[in-house]
């Protein structure tokens, strides 16, 4: 659903029934001729560090419930995959403890605990795809090895990187 933020650029439209109903006939589609569908970028809109455990934050997710629509529908009619979008957000702290310890930036944080709060709160039972390289961007600590070893200690199922291909394979 195009409600113009960065990641509209690939949507099917502004009215939501509309661009779920041509999404979910996309998915169909490649669903027919046996495609793997990954739907990108599932919209986290807000994400709050609760605790830090172990060195591992606790997190609360917030979606955009317009943005989220047809992931929904999708997934009540058996998405495969989906990968959540890794936005940088203001990143909101409970107390300050977990603030001081946090070593992880808002767009790391989205994109490796979206897949696991996609799961809980919306039965999702498909692949969780992570691309690291959005998560450890320039101004993230974290280097693409530990972006991908985060991702996985967060839930996620399949890493995507372009680290170390070569340009001329």
């Amino acid at each position: 659903v195009n409600t113009g933020n960065d990641t509209d650029r690939m949507a099917f439209g502004e009215n939501r029934s509309l661009a779920t109903a041509k999404t979910i006939a996309y998915w169909k589609g490649l669903r027919e001729e046996n495609v793997l569908g990954c739907a990108k970028y599932f919209p986290a809109r807000g994400v709050r560090v609760v605790d830090i455990q172990k060195g591992f934050p606790v997190i609360q997710l917030f979606e955009d419930s317009i943005q989220a629509y047809p992931f929904k529908s999708l997934f009540d009619q058996g998405l495969p995959a989906v990968m959540p979008a890794s936005t940088d957000l203001p990143l909101f702290f409970e107390k300050k403890k977990p603030a001081r310890k946090n070593k992880y930036s808002s767009a790391a944080l989205s994109a490796a605990f979206s897949g696991e709060w996609i799961r809980r709160n919306l039965n999702f039972t498909g692949l969780i795809f992570i691309d690291v390289d959005k998560m450890s961007g320039d101004t993230d600590k974290l280097s693409t090895d530990d972006a991908a070893l985060f991702a996985f200690q967060a839930g996620n199922d399949m890493i995507i990187t372009s680290a170390n291909v070569s340009a001329t394979a």
